[in-house]
């Protein structure tokens, strides 16, 4: 409800954390819940937003504020990753250009046991607020999360896996620039290559799945919803600048979508879906349909995922530029006319991908059908090249004599 207010109300992020702020301190914040965190943009600033309860018993009558909140700026030339962890450390309300913070965020902590000025060291708020020991080693990487991200965009740090996830800096100058096509891909990671590979050994099955193994949190994970990826562009004006790429379901097996700030409408697709009723009219079933014919047979299945993507995903990335372009000039003229050139664009290309996706859902099915390998063209049956590798064969031979030799 914060966010909607703040989107409402507000013209920048610093005027939407201010709103947000006061008005959990005045109203309350959150009763028994364990905190949260916001990502705060707008064409010029990008700031993460954190926000505490003060407890269940708080009471507007207390005459006290019914929240703490803090926030702080990532620099122009850093990124920064809010993966459910507290980022914000030493706040220095000296430098407006980068922190904000309610007034007694730090005089609560201290009322609270949660930090000794005594102690010598300096108030930090996640560790006040919200201390989480252990890193993704320690925790056999159910929190690697953290490591991952500055592991892939800052190589050349050489940052750890066995460095305490407290210990990560807020923010990093990654090695190059980031694209949006970069960031999809960092939405996408399963650590492949690396010491949490979901499959590696025997935990990816037969068909190298990385969505079987349980024990480690990735950047992406099977369950997902849907996933947004916003740019915000201060040289264009705003119904061209800025543009939000949508990808529902699973990022790995999805496609992302873009939708321009100026568009006066969405898809009928993109406004219904029923988690427990299959529909051909819904555009969240079409990615979920994808992504359940993929599983059977991963490895060679997400082969025609990323086939789809270089066509769908890949061409919409192209096309930002000539899009921009014309609706720029379109601006110029008449921004009514770019406003419903937008619309037209983003309609037409969400209808499409969803049309394609249903499509290769369809064509996977048919594909991969007993575990097969059929060539709808040349209509006839083979074997997938991947499948029953001897690998497999000799692994689970191995498993009934050394685990289960009274059952053979």
């Amino acid at each position: 409800m914060l966010t909607l207010l703040a989107m409402e109300r507000c013209r920048t992020a610093r005027e939407a954390i201010a709103l947000m702020g006061s008005l959990a301190e005045t109203y309350g914040y959150g009763g028994p819940d364990g905190g949260e965190m916001l990502a705060v943009s707008d064409p010029r600033e990008i700031w993460v937003f954190e926000i505490m309860p003060v407890g269940p018993l708080w009471t507007p009558q207390s005459g006290k504020p019914g929240a703490v909140w803090a926030a702080q700026r990532v620099p122009d030339d850093e990124v920064s990753v809010c993966p459910n962890e507290s980022r914000i450390g030493e706040i220095d309300l000296a430098k407006p250009d980068f922190f904000m913070a309610s007034a007694h965020a730090e005089s609560f902590a201290v009322e609270a046991g949660l930090y000794d000025p005594k102690s010598g060291k300096p108030f930090s708020w996640k560790r006040a607020y919200s201390p989480a020991e252990g890193s993704a080693t320690s925790t056999e990487g159910r929190r690697s999360r953290m490591w991952r991200f500055f592991d892939l965009v800052a190589p050349s740090r050489a940052f750890k896996p066995e460095t305490p996830n407290m210990d990560f800096p807020f923010s990093v100058r990654p090695d190059a620039r980031l694209s949006a096509r970069d960031v999809m891909a960092l939405t996408r990671d399963k650590s492949e290559g690396t010491v949490f590979d979901p499959v590696r050994g025997l935990r990816g099955g037969p068909f190298k799945n990385p969505n079987y193994y349980k024990g480690t949190r990735l950047i992406s994970v099977p369950n997902v919803e849907y996933t947004t990826l916003t740019q915000c562009r201060s040289w264009l004006p705003d119904p061209i600048g800025g543009i939000v790429w949508v990808a529902l379901g699973a990022q790995d097996t999805s496609c992302y979508v873009p939708f321009y700030a100026g568009v006066t409408g969405v898809p009928k697709s993109f406004s219904t879906g029923d988690h427990f009723i299959f529909d051909r009219g819904s555009a969240r079933w079409a990615f979920d349909y994808v992504d359940f014919h993929v599983q059977a047979a991963y490895n060679a299945a997400i082969e025609d995922v990323k086939s789809a993507r270089k066509t769908w995903e890949d061409g919409a990335l192209d096309r930002v530029a000539e899009t921009d372009r014309r609706a720029a000039d379109l601006y110029k003229r008449n921004p009514g006319e770019a406003v419903k050139f937008l619309t037209g664009y983003s309609l037409g290309n969400a209808n499409s991908v969803v049309a394609a996706w249903w499509k290769l859902g369809d064509d996977l099915l048919v594909k991969y059908n007993h575990l097969g390998m059929a060539d709808a063209e040349k209509r006839r049956g083979g074997r997938i090249p991947t499948a029953n590798p001897e690998w497999w064969n000799k692994a689970v031979r191995a498993y009934d004599v050394l685990v289960e030799p009274d059952k053979r």
